[in-house]
């Protein structure tokens, strides 16, 4: 394959993941890249493209096909996220992830970091709220450090879905890495996002 063939079997991976990761919900570049690959009848020797070529192609993607209905849903996961930042105060919440970033599609979660002694005190308070929740585990990496598994409620507000990882207060100062470019991850505290919401409309 000559280097224009693959810089051009390059791209339509990432045009395809970046739609089967919008319209379908995948949240794992792998995996996106490689349904994509199978899709498009590619050889498992392409050289598949980097995770920020995939995020810059959801944009493209976002800036083609983005409905009304699109940027109402995306409105009402800023909402969710301020509602849930507020009911879980205590914890010094961050707003990580695709809604922060402009790149969340219809199946997207609000994604929020909380800080706490230990994951106990998060669930004693959403059981005090009678607030249903399910614990959930995420992967992160900060630093050199290998990657780990980290505790975490899934809820509901305000009709979203919502990720809430739990880490130490000395976790506090450093930012997990970012899978898309390996980056200390972008956060948000409620001040940002109460602007960004009342932005909107609240």
């Amino acid at each position: 394959m000559s280097h224009r063939s693959e810089e051009q079997a390059r791209s339509w991976v990432a045009q395809e993941a970046a739609r089967i990761m919008v319209e379908e919900g995948v949240r794992d570049y792998q995996l996106a890249k490689h349904k994509a690959m199978s899709r498009l009848g590619l050889s498992e020797r392409t050289v598949l493209p980097r995770n920020t070529e995939i995020e810059q192609a959801i944009r493209s993607h976002r800036e083609l096909f983005f409905t009304e209905q699109d940027r109402r849903h995306e409105t009402g996961l800023w909402r969710a996220a301020l509602s849930a930042m507020r009911f879980l105060d205590p914890f010094d919440p961050r707003l990580v992830g695709p809604v922060l970033s402009g790149t969340a599609g219809r199946h997207s979660v609000v994604n929020l970091h909380i800080y706490a002694d230990a994951v106990e005190e998060v669930l004693f308070h959403f059981m005090d709220a009678r607030v249903r929740f399910r614990s959930i585990e995420r992967r992160l990496r900060f630093g050199k450090e290998g990657p780990g598994l980290y505790p975490g409620v899934m809820f509901e507000d305000t009709g979203a879905e919502v990720e809430a990882i739990v880490l130490s207060w000395t976790d506090q100062r450093r930012a997990p890495l970012s899978t898309v470019d390996g980056r200390p991850m972008r956060r948000a505290a409620i001040r940002e996002v109460a602007g960004r919401v009342q932005g909107l409309g609240e």
